[in-house]
């Protein structure tokens, strides 16, 4: 558990930096598609792969000019894009200022 605590603060560190970077017209949000039976997940997972579309596409069509996101794919499971994106919008803020 601390290698992907370590991997994930890494991963917020570089999309912080890459952000200031760029400026304000890139948005970046990060996605975790959740434990999903592949054959990295193996058979017994409890998530479909096909559970993490939404929230896996939701990020790229969030609109409010707020990076940073941290989406749990499996959040968004069995909604519709419309529904994912008002969601993220609402639920999931973004840990940067704007």
């Amino acid at each position: 558990m601390a290698l992907i605590t370590g991997a994930a603060r890494g991963i917020g560190y570089l999309t912080a930096k890459f952000m200031a970077e760029q400026g304000t017209d890139v948005l970046i949000s990060l996605t975790d598609p959740g434990w999903c039976r592949t054959d990295l997940g193996r058979p017994h997972a409890p998530n479909a792969p096909e559970s993490a579309i939404p929230g896996i596409v939701v990020g790229v069509f969030v609109d409010d000019r707020k990076s940073g996101r941290f989406l749990g794919a499996q959040h968004f499971a069995g909604m519709t894009l419309e529904e994912a994106v008002k969601k993220a919008e609402a639920e999931f803020d973004s840990p940067y200022p704007a």
